[in-house]
């Protein structure tokens, strides 16, 4: 299997681009997409986004459109991916909201590193489902990264913030206030366990409802 070795020459985040190289001693342009970059461990492509940067790939032949593509395309030089990717959570705001056959909530988050990630409403962790129907374009979340059946990568284990802790990291604050030592445990009702689904915890910020999910379980 022959591959290539090239530049990118510019690249459309989350679309598409082209890659420079050299064939025959004959200057090249090839057409790519970013259905076509090789996905890091946590799904990213963004590494094959920037102009210049030296990158590898195969030449395929797309029938359909009459032309040849670069397929399987990834950076030449690129830092590995340290830990692992089933452990892994990073924040990531909500882009866009889309309409599906049932009804149910479903869209894409932007993640800091520039890519568009599918969220549904099956993966947001159950402990905030009480907090889906106030979730607004914008507002950030706390997300791992798993892979589809379909073989791409989509959002899991997602986390909303309260609107207060999103009111505090708008202002480029903690999401929640840093305490230098640990808050004594107090024993709550036995009915508490069940009510943290209740609107009474729409406010409850993240860290401390993930810490009562952790000590329950």
């Amino acid at each position: 299997m022959k591959y290539f070795e090239g530049l990118v020459d510019w690249f459309r985040p989350n679309q598409f681009g082209w890659i420079e190289y050299e064939e025959s001693g004959r200057h090249q342009r090839i057409f790519f997409c970013d259905g076509t970059i090789r996905a890091d461990e946590i799904g990213r492509t963004s590494q094959c986004w920037v102009s210049g940067t030296p990158v590898r790939f195969r030449i395929q032949k797309d029938v359909r459109r009459g032309r040849v593509d670069a397929v399987d395309v990834h950076p030449i030089f690129c830092e590995p991916f340290v830990g692992d990717p089933k452990e892994h959570r990073e924040i990531s705001v909500v882009d866009r909201f889309i309409e599906t056959d049932i009804g149910r909530l479903a869209g894409f988050l932007r993640r800091e590193s520039g890519e568009d990630l599918y969220f549904g409403w099956k993966n947001i962790d159950p402990a905030f489902k009480n907090r889906r129907n106030v979730l607004r374009q914008g507002d950030p979340v706390f997300h791992g990264i798993r892979t589809h059946n379909n073989g791409k990568f989509e959002a899991s284990n997602i986390q909303l913030y309260s609107r207060d802790e999103i009111d505090r990291m708008s202002k480029g604050l903690q999401p929640y206030e840093l305490e230098s030592e640990p808050a004594p445990q107090v024993a709550a009702p036995a009915l508490a366990r069940d009510s943290v689904l209740d609107p009474a915890t729409r406010n409850t910020p993240i860290i401390q409802l993930i810490l009562e999910k952790r000590g329950r379980s």
